[in-house]
Parts: structure tokens; C-alpha cells; sequence
């Protein structure tokens, strides 16, 4: 929610108190944007850690199913950082597996496979 809020130049309704209005601003107007404020302060409920790590979780790929259930029963909870740098990790090692080494894919239609020659 912070990034979108933060792309949109409006974070800083996430941290700001809603307006308070003195006896001479009270107009209709005023008071709507006061009221809309408070609708939406109250529709925008924090989201705890946790829920946004089950989230992370959960959206991981279908490939990284033994991953997804190694996050799922870790003990400790964890929070979004760590859950960043164990994904950097784990999407490096696997990248190692593949031979993805610093950084080079390997080319479309490349050969792996050895050849075999008969003798005569």
C-alpha cells in the first residue's frame, strides 16, 4: 500500500492527521473533503507483517513449491526484509543451477547434449 500511496505522491496521507476546522472554514466543501478523509483513514487499516509475508509466500510460482513450503513451516515469523533476501538467495542459487552464471543466460537452442559416434 506504501509504494502504491508513495508512486501516486499521496504517502503522506498515511501519516498526516486529518484536517481540524476552525468555526469560520466550515463550508459544505470543507466539510466533505474532512468527512472523506475520515472514511478513507478508516477504510485504510494497517496490514500486519505477517499477512504480507503469507502474501509474498503465496505468490511465488508454482516451480518453487519445495521453497514455498520450506518458508511455510519455518518457525520463526519473518519479516518482509528477510523474506526479500531469502528469495535474492534462493533465485541466485537456482540461477547458479541453470547455469545462469554472472548474470548470462544461457542462448536459445543451444546444444546440451553429448554426441555419441559409432565406430566403423
Amino acid at each position: 500500500m506504501m509504494f502504491y500511496l508513495t508512486t501516486l505522491n499521496l504517502s503522506r496521507f498515511l501519516t498526516e492527521e486529518a484536517p481540524v476546522l476552525g468555526q469560520d472554514e466550515v463550508n459544505p466543501q470543507t466539510l466533505a473533503v474532512v468527512e472523506g478523509w475520515k472514511h478513507f483513514d478508516y477504510l485504510c487499516m494497517v496490514v500486519s507483517k505477517s499477512f504480507q509475508v503469507v502474501a509474498i509466500i503465496k505468490k511465488l510460482p508454482t516451480g518453487w513449491k519445495d521453497f514455498k513450503n520450506y518458508l511455510k513451516h519455518k518457525r520463526k515469523e519473518m519479516i518482509v526484509k528477510e523474506v526479500a533476501l531469502r528469495l535474492r538467495i534462493e533465485e541466485d542459487s537456482r540461477k547458479e543451477m541453470n547455469g545462469e552464471k554472472n548474470g548470462s543466460k544461457p542462448m536459445l537452442g543451444e546444444a546440451k547434449s553429448n554426441v555419441v559416434e559409432h565406430g566403423s
